[in-house]
């Protein structure tokens, strides 16, 4: 048994590597994404922060599967229970904080490979139409194909 009242081995192992992971992001300089995370302002609720056995009711009593990741719903808000939830790494990878919504023809998606398989073309011609295309040329002058009209990009998370 650990300090918090549960073994080290099964789900209680998975759920305890997530708790761990957010501390390290947002406490731990040393750890390489520490910049995106406590870097940059993200916290751990107090409810969470040194009380394991806490986080653990919440992450069985809101979804958590083995496979699933916690994402933050706002990522500019902290790891807190109204902020965060379990959801597929497809979801979860959609919402970063590089992520964008792409406008194309003024409908817009929540990823490049949404509105990819909408128009079934290429996240590079999506790309090409929402932010327009800089090529060097002969020498090395530089040409810039515009956006499309009605379509651009708009980053999620400022």
């Amino acid at each position: 048994m650990c300090k918090h009242g549960l073994t080290r081995k099964g789900h209680h192992n998975l759920i305890y590597k997530i708790w761990d992971g957010m501390k390290q992001r947002c406490f731990n300089s040393n750890n390489k994404r520490y910049r995106n995370y406590g870097g940059r302002g993200i916290y751990i609720c107090q409810e969470w922060e040194n009380d394991f056995k806490s986080f653990y009711n919440w992450a069985v009593s809101h979804g958590w599967e083995k496979g699933k990741k916690m994402d933050r719903k706002n990522n500019n808000k902290p790891y807190s229970p109204d902020n965060c939830h379990f959801t597929t790494l497809k979801i979860n990878n959609q919402n970063r904080t590089i992520s964008k919504w792409w406008f194309i023809n003024w409908e817009c998606f929540d990823s490049i490979c949404e509105a990819s398989k909408f128009f079934n073309t290429s996240t590079s011609n999506i790309q090409r139409w929402c932010e327009g295309k800089k090529q060097v040329g002969k020498k090395n002058k530089i040409y810039y194909t515009p956006p499309k009209p009605g379509c651009y990009s708009i980053r999620k998370y400022q």
